[in-house]
């Protein structure tokens, strides 16, 4: 993925001046044809006057993520319904968001203070995948019957993988540290209690990437008596295909 000249501070201040709640930077590449014919509904609807794709991308916006979604819903395949439904059920609030309509597939990233929160990619013909490489370099492919639980579920893998939580405190990035057995319980609790097939698709995921990482957040899910119920629930998920 590429960004080009976008600042969030620029970002900010635009979308303050037109009342955009959830700020979306669009970028259209000319190779894609999906990227294309957004460009031509932004056209036709008057959103804009003249939007041309270029090769290296052009940037639109910001625009209100639930405008996003629906241009996504519209042109861009199965996963550009993934992405919208991304879009539509954000977990925690980012400063902003950039969707990027490339040639074979959607990139998509979430910014807090310009730090890069979270990124992934996913073919334009897949439906609830999504693609992203870790801070530690580990390539992971996340699944999930529904984008939410896929997104949950990629955010828990990356926790996992980073070793350490990272949480926008007040606008600003602060680190919690080691992850500890004691972190994971609560991030298990408030990322997958309500859900068991979040942390279900999170293992799977690290177990494609052949990481010893799934295994460690089995035993906590069976050691932790909080999340003993949880376990029973995410067990019954993992034998059910």
């Amino acid at each position: 993925m590429v960004h080009p000249g976008i600042k969030g501070d620029e970002v900010f201040t635009m979308a303050a001046e037109l009342k955009i709640a959830e700020p979306v930077v669009l970028i259209l590449h000319g190779n894609s044809t999906h990227a294309r014919t957004i460009a031509e509904d932004l056209v036709r609807t008057g959103y804009s006057e003249n939007v041309m794709p270029q090769a290296e991308g052009v940037t639109q916006g910001p625009m209100d993520a639930h405008e996003v979604a629906d241009l996504l819903l519209k042109h861009a395949g199965n996963g550009g319904a993934f992405v919208a439904e991304v879009l539509e059920n954000k977990i925690m609030q980012m400063d902003y968001d950039i969707v990027e309509l490339m040639k074979d597939k959607i990139g998509f990233a979430s910014f807090i203070n310009d730090g890069e929160m979270m990124k992934f990619t996913t073919a334009y013909d897949e439906s609830n995948s999504l693609s992203f490489c870790a801070h530690d370099g580990t390539e992971v492919l996340v699944c999930g019957p529904t984008g939410e639980i896929a997104f949950r579920a990629a955010q828990m893998v990356n926790v996992m993988l980073m070793a350490h939580l990272v949480l926008p405190i007040l606008g600003h990035m602060q680190g919690y540290g080691k992850l500890d057995e004691s972190c994971l319980a609560i991030n298990l609790l408030h990322g997958s209690a309500d859900e068991p097939r979040v942390a279900a698709e999170a293992i799977r995921a690290l177990r494609r990437a052949k990481s010893k990482k799934g295994n460690w957040l089995i035993s906590v899910l069976w050691h932790r008596p909080e999340l003993r119920e949880l376990a029973r629930r995410v067990h019954q998920e993992l034998m059910a295909l």
